[in-house]
């Protein structure tokens, strides 16, 4: 009978400690701003940060790659330029259209050292067209969303585009805006204040 009471003392003492472990891992889980949820497609805890391009000097010199607050942005398609002057606040990227050229695009990148993060919104502008716009979120080289609009003729403002699914996670955005045909003149489009979250 004593030997019967031991074993069976060790047996719920060993079902105690199997308890207490489980609950102290579950514990020592941990978040961080870059938690992706359990679907694997939406980032938790996050921080919005706005990519506003505070940095850049050189009216109208090549833009390649620029790096804030964690982010890049490099460019792709389109020759851009750095457009001191004017912004939403300047400064801002552009690319031009002369006023005998078809219509074409330009394309940048935004990547985040290989973490993840989310879309909230961009400004596009336009001098003097409509602004038709392509945006695509990525992880793992698999497309995740697709945006694809026109903004009205903003008349040389900045408008906002932002993202009705914010919280999908991904590790490459694209943004590609046209920049269509006016027989008439040159044209600059482009854009400002990508905003993001990780």
């Amino acid at each position: 009978m004593r030997k019967e009471m031991y074993i069976m003392f060790r047996a719920i003492r060993g079902i105690g400690l199997l308890a207490i472990t489980v609950v102290f891992l579950a514990g020592c889980g941990g978040s961080d701003s870059n938690d992706v949820n359990n679907n694997g497609m939406t980032l938790t805890g996050t921080t919005m940060v706005t990519i506003a391009f505070g940095d850049l000097s050189g009216n109208g010199s090549q833009f390649i790659e620029y790096d804030e607050l964690g982010f890049r942005v490099s460019s792709g398609i389109g020759s851009w330029e750095v457009m001191e002057s004017y912004g939403n606040p300047a400064p801002a990227i552009i690319f031009m259209r002369e006023a005998d050229e078809p219509d074409f695009q330009g394309e940048v990148e935004i990547t985040s050292n290989g973490s993840f993060f989310s879309f909230n919104s961009v400004d596009l502008y336009s001098s003097i067209t409509p602004i038709p716009y392509t945006i695509k979120g990525f992880r793992d080289s698999e497309l995740v969303f697709t945006l694809s609009d026109s903004v009205p003729n903003t008349f040389g403002k900045y408008i906002k585009v932002e993202n009705p699914e914010a919280a999908d996670a991904i590790d490459t955005l694209t943004i590609r805006i046209s920049n269509p045909a006016t027989p008439c003149c040159s044209n600059p489009v482009g854009l400002d204040n990508i905003v993001v979250s990780h």
